[in-house]
């Protein structure tokens, strides 16, 4: 099928185009010699015009069948020749066809004895026409094999996307394992009650995680079930170290987020702000409505500014940018912000945020999300 009847808007204004060229031959006819009365001119002109594009459109099958690079040269330019040149005599034979039937059955008196006197000149326009129409035929190949290639690459890029999304929600922070495992190890002897309490948490951590990771949106209520799951864990590990504040209204716990927003984050406020303090301190998540609709989730906890310079520094939360531009492009946003022994990380999605279709996919660094 030719792309322009893939399209009715695209066929349409291909038919537009066809105009000027119809009011041209009319304009000719009516200033030639002899001339010819303007309704006889506007109906033959418009016939021919109508004729000449759809044997204009039937070159692209010409050239879907040859195309450019697959076909030697010598062949290529006969074949082609031979169709202007049949493209160019249908058109002249069906011209005068239509003229004659127009002639006995409408009423319209075609002045024949011209359009013969004018036969040359309208076999040389029609093989200029027909020319273009090949070239056209080749543009328009190129661009569907463009297209392909375009839609090709990003379908592979997709999966690639796909499969490092699924890896990144699959990974748990080896330390948060380690050190769980090992407060498991030590409250077996000192609270084994707790100690198969934070079994079950850890357990309800992992299948919630699983469940996520096979989900290509969440809502905001699901992610906070894991988050606060995860902190459970590290509040038996960290004691009094370790308080949560959290203010989310209920209104927005249905709100859709991409999964592994939040998780990110507080285990960064876990693992390079409180686990750096003596006193350890307060994580605060914070969620509130935006004006247009749409959602600001943050995380705020307390740090220590002289704690060492960690190398690559940043790496996860540029992951996390990525992963808010590529799934809802600048219809969300991350901020950060550190005031004096505080940091914050605040997302913002706006109401108009759709689903992820950017054009070059991140790509994600594996290690950890230092600030």
């Amino acid at each position: 099928m030719h792309p322009f009847f893939k399209n009715k808007a695209q066929l349409l204004i291909y038919l537009a185009l066809w105009v000027p060229v119809s009011s041209v031959f009319a304009l000719l006819l009516v200033n030639g010699v002899p001339p010819w009365p303007l309704e006889e001119a506007l109906w033959f002109s418009a016939l021919i015009a109508v004729v000449m594009a759809f044997l204009f459109l039937s070159l692209y099958n010409v050239c879907r069948s040859y195309p450019l690079g697959e076909t030697a040269p010598a062949r290529l330019l006969l074949t082609q020749l031979i169709a202007v040149s049949v493209s160019a005599m249908v058109w002249l034979f069906l011209t005068f066809v239509a003229a004659a039937a127009v002639d006995r059955f409408a009423g319209v008196h075609f002045h024949m004895e011209t359009i013969q006197r004018a036969l040359l000149p309208l076999l040389i326009f029609a093989y200029v026409v027909f020319a273009l129409g090949v070239a056209v035929g080749y543009l328009l190949l190129a661009l569907e094999t463009q297209r392909s290639a375009e839609l090709q690459q990003q379908q592979m890029k997709m999966l690639a996307w796909e499969a490092e999304l699924r890896s990144l929600r699959s990974q748990i922070n080896p330390h948060f394992l380690f050190n769980s495992l090992n407060s498991i190890s030590a409250l077996t002897t000192l609270n084994p009650g707790q100690a198969r309490e934070m079994c079950l948490l850890l357990a309800d951590f992992f299948r919630k995680n699983i469940d996520i990771g096979h989900q290509d949106s969440t809502t905001l209520g699901e992610e906070l079930d894991l988050v606060f799951n995860y902190l459970q864990i590290e509040m038996a590990r960290f004691g009094k170290r370790l308080q949560v504040d959290s203010d989310v209204p209920d209104s927005l716990r249905h709100f859709s987020i991409q999964p592994l927003l939040l998780q990110p984050l507080v285990e960064n406020a876990v693992k390079h702000g409180i686990a750096g303090l003596i006193e350890g301190g307060t994580i605060s998540i914070r969620a509130k409505p935006l004006a247009d609709g749409g959602i600001s989730l943050s995380v705020e906890n307390p740090y220590d500014p002289d704690q060492p310079v960690r190398p690559r520094r940043g790496t996860g939360l540029e992951n996390l940018r990525s992963r808010l531009d590529y799934r809802y492009g600048p219809d969300a946003w991350l901020e950060v912000q550190r005031e004096e022994n505080r940091f914050r990380a605040k997302i913002q999605i706006a109401s108009t945020a759709g689903s992820p279709l950017a054009p070059v996919p991140p790509t994600f660094a594996k290690e950890s999300m230092p600030q």
